[in-house]
């Protein structure tokens, strides 16, 4: 054998080498990339389930206290008892803070905040009005808190409310379906 063939055997070997290593580098810089870009994505979902999430929850909250301030505004109108006035208080305050935190979440999404402030404005009337309808029976004008409490204005508020709260919860529904999570994470 010539020692010039089996130099260039051996270089072509080491060639060969090289061409394997740096296609395997290229294989790992290729996935770490597309794990990289999967995390990132992963990220932004679950950041967007959270939100959805906590919107339902705070939603939901709000529906909660508007029915508890509502059957101790009741109480108190039916009876003149002072008693019926703390869960009143206690749901009312609720309420407020509640609204707030809805007032704070920020999104890009000009048709949840359009929402977001009906609400807001619905519940602060809706907070008006039972206020009114309890000074009044304070003021010892029961048969006008009553008719007061009877209005259309009331009932209409409620509903209206109740609307919106479904609609912002079937938004969030929605938005939570576009970001392909398992049904078993979804409140129902």
């Amino acid at each position: 054998m010539h020692p010039d063939s089996e130099s260039g055997k051996h270089g072509q070997v080491r060639k060969s080498w090289v061409l394997v290593l740096l296609i395997v580098i290229l294989f790992f810089l290729i996935n770490a990339v597309l794990a990289y870009r999967s995390t990132k994505i992963i990220n932004e979902n679950a950041e967007k389930i959270e939100h959805s999430l906590s919107i339902i929850t705070l939603i939901r909250e709000l529906q909660v206290q508007l029915y508890a301030a509502e059957s101790g505004q009741r109480g108190y109108l039916i009876t003149a008892d002072a008693q019926y006035l703390e869960p009143y208080h206690t749901a009312q305050n609720q309420i407020i803070g509640l609204l707030q935190h809805l007032g704070d979440e920020s999104t890009e999404l000009l048709p949840r905040t359009k929402k977001f402030k009906t609400i807001k404005r619905l519940m602060e009337e809706k907070l008006d009005e039972m206020q009114l309808t309890v000074e009044l029976v304070d003021d010892r004008k029961k048969v006008s808190a009553a008719r007061q409490e009877s209005t259309d204005r009331s009932l209409n508020l409620t509903r209206e409310i109740m609307n919106l709260i479904h609609d912002v919860e079937q938004d969030e529904r929605s938005l939570l379906e576009k970001t392909e999570i398992p049904q078993a994470v979804i409140i129902h």
